[in-house]
């Protein structure tokens, strides 16, 4: 069990809730002053603790679009910050900055402070609300929505709470994608192993499995509710609470936010081992708006001195997350995945059941297990109607998407994808709408169908045809549209929703039964694997390999210093894919000169200028500028539309930022030298 928490760097950062009268408010305080607080004031604690929730679902998105904003305001001869949603000027301010400020400049100072600060702090109330216990149910990350889980944490939930801790190893099982069946596995390897388990799914099919025992746990809402995890725990009764506690709860932490995955973790679960299945772009609402943002939220929700067994096998984003968890004072161990395995669909969520048993010293699983598993978890097509089709709506992310689609297409094959959009997950719409640009780039597409809420933004970001349904259309006659078509159809994007429970019905019903979506245990849709998805490629070496980290460069992409034809020294930075990205603005008389500037442009590279213009021949390209003007990387193609050159932009900064280095010997113009090998350089 755990010992006490230890008070990590950021427990001086504060979110004090406190009472003002009848009502109650909340400041933002760090170790020098208040910095913030809420202009309006709450009814509860409850409805002050979603205004937080808020405030960090606002800080954590891409919403400096027209959505929300900061601003600064003079009052009396003095400057003062406020966050405000909606129109600048008239619309709902969420925070207001605590301290009046000489000039602008200062009171701008004080907005990129709280913007440090805020998402880093901690929340404490400094009056217990004794008297403000809640009733209602508390819907985890819904937001926008009041976060009423107090009564479920601190009065009605101690007894399942008792039930947790009393057991002799608790094991939460967390990340973005693969976490349900993660759970099973882990009830299943202790069950066979004659450990009393109780495990709790808490996914799309909400189940609670005792012994082997599976119940199901009806849900009045499509929406993840804590109370759902009391209400399972009353229901069962004897078998629960008058029986002896499991030797092993194993819980899955559905939280979307911080805040909430942090309070389920803390105050509900308390585990000895958090198992992080992987971080993949998806909650980017909740969450943050890349994978580094979200390795640090996950980081972050971690209760102090746990250990966490992670599946995520980028190392940059491993790194983000033993950062963060290296402060609170607690522990991390990587998957190790076979060489043999490497590639496979669900290979680092598979071996993590290996992590945790060598952290609790437990013999290892038998390979014909481990084998079974990763065969179970491969995706492969269903016959409808003479067609191949998948579901892939469940993997939600792109990445795995990405590795689900890898796996199942042969060669240069085209797919017709389906994407279901929610109204909710606009974040999730976003990348979505990338991505099919990139496989369209990459000609693995050549069109596109897209169903649900918001289409129209949707259908303007791409640069392939598409055909949009409306929520209300008919799944039937949708689905014999897209099989008239003649291609496999990949199913993606979101599976909550009527119109798609439908589709699944459906493609049930046409194969007998048979089908993968009927009754699929998720395990085929982790995609836990690391996918570089901007690649895209089309060779059908990838199939059932996939791309995987490993000690080559070319995993995250790489700066090739080479000499030119005219005996100068340039760089230029190739993708996962080999294909060549950017190239120096000029070159150098010594290679020194050349590794120097590459070791400038990667580290500026996530802040530089960077512009887009139209060249001669009316194309878009990109070309990044120093502070002094001068060009020092750009472009090696032109693009048909602004937008497609300004996506790339936006792919450039994060490659150039984590690319290796690597040395090209002799002189080449076109690529590497002969032997098409590479030595790194001794920096």
């Amino acid at each position: 069990m755990n010992s006490d928490p230890v008070p990590d760097a950021d427990d001086r950062l504060q979110f004090e809730v406190s009472p003002t009268g009848s009502d109650w408010q909340w400041l933002l305080r760090d170790d020098r002053e208040t910095l913030a607080h809420s202009l309006e004031t709450y009814s509860s604690v409850n409805e002050t603790l979603a205004a937080i929730d808020r405030l960090w679902t606002v800080l954590s998105s891409e919403l400096y679009e027209g959505v929300a904003g900061f601003e600064t305001v003079e009052q009396d001869g003095t400057w003062i910050w406020r966050l405000v949603v909606g129109e600048r000027g008239a619309g709902r301010t969420l925070a207001i900055g605590s301290n009046q400020r000489a000039t602008t400049e200062e009171a701008t100072d004080d907005i990129n402070r709280f913007r440090d600060v805020a998402p880093r702090a901690q929340v404490r109330l400094t009056h217990p609300p004794e008297e403000q216990l809640v009733t209602d149910r508390f819907e985890v990350g819904r937001v926008g929505r009041p976060l009423r889980a107090l009564e479920s944490i601190v009065g009605r939930g101690k007894r399942h709470r008792k039930v947790l801790k009393e057991a002799d190893i608790q094991i939460a099982v967390s990340g973005i994608r693969g976490k349900s069946s993660t759970a099973k596995r882990l009830d299943d390897v202790f069950n066979r192993r004659g450990y009393d388990t109780l495990t709790k799914i808490t996914g799309d099919r909400p189940t609670l499995i005792r012994n082997g025992a599976v119940v199901p746990i009806e849900r009045h809402s499509p929406r993840v509710t804590l109370y759902e995890n009391v209400e399972f725990f009353q229901r069962l009764g004897p078998t629960t609470y008058e029986s002896p506690a499991p030797d092993v709860a194993i819980v899955e932490n559905q939280a979307i936010t911080e805040y909430t995955m942090r309070m389920v973790n803390e105050r509900f679960l308390d585990p000895d081992i958090v198992v992080l299945c992987n971080v993949r772009r998806d909650h980017t609402e909740t969450l943050g708006a890349d994978r580094q943002r979200i390795a640090r939220a996950f980081g972050r929700s971690i209760p102090a001195g746990t250990h966490v067994v992670s599946g995520e096998q980028h190392p940059v984003i491993h790194e983000y997350l033993r950062e963060e968890i290296e402060k609170r004072n607690g522990t991390i161990s990587q998957v190790d995945v076979p060489e043999r395995h490497r590639g496979l669909v669900s290979a680092e969520t598979v071996y993590a059941l290996e992590a945790v048993l060598e952290r609790l010293d437990e013999p290892p699983l038998p390979a014909d297990r481990i084998a079974g598993y990763l065969e179970r978890a491969q995706p492969s097509w269903s016959i409808v109607s003479g067609q191949r089709v998948f579901n892939a709506a469940k993997a939600n992310d792109i990445e795995s998407t990405e590795a689900i689609r890898r796996a199942l297409v042969q060669g240069g094959e085209h797919v017709l994808p389906f994407v279901y959009l929610r109204s909710d997950r606009r974040g999730r719409s976003a990348s979505f709408a990338e991505y099919m640009n990139i496989l369209a780039e990459r000609d693995c597409i050549d069109r596109v169908h897209v169903g649900g809420d918001h289409r129209r933004a949707f259908v303007d970001a791409l640069d392939v045809p598409c055909e949009s349904h409306s929520p209300a259309a008919d799944p039937a006659a949708v689905l014999d549209e897209l099989l008239a078509d003649g291609r496999p159809i990949l199913f993606m994007g979101n599976t909550v929703a009527p119109f798609m429970r439908e589709m699944e019905r459906l493609l049930a019903e046409r194969t007998g039964g048979s089908h993968a979506v009927a009754d699929l245990d998720e395990q085929a849709l982790e995609g836990g694997v690391e996918v570089d998805f901007e690649s895209a490629s089309t060779d059908s070496d990838t199939r059932g390999r996939l791309i995987h980290p490993g000690p080559s460069s070319t995993a995250r992409g790489r700066y090739e210093v080479y000499e030119d034809r005219a005996g100068e020294y340039r760089w230029r930075l190739r993708d996962e894919d080999e294909t060549i990205r950017a190239d120096s603005g000029e070159g150098y008389v010594r290679r020194g000169g050349a590794v120097s500037a590459v070791g400038r442009f990667s580290a500026q590279s996530t802040a530089v200028d960077i512009e887009v213009y139209e060249d001669k021949s009316g194309g878009y390209r990109w070309r990044a500028r120093s502070s002094n003007g001068r060009i020092v990387a750009d472009g090696t193609r032109a693009y048909d539309t602004r937008a497609a050159a300004e996506r790339m932009v936006e792919r450039i900064r994060p490659l150039a930022a984590n690319a290796d280095v690597v040395n090209i010997g002799g002189s080449s113009d076109e690529g590497p030298a002969a032997d098409g090998t590479g030595v790194e350089l001794d920096e």
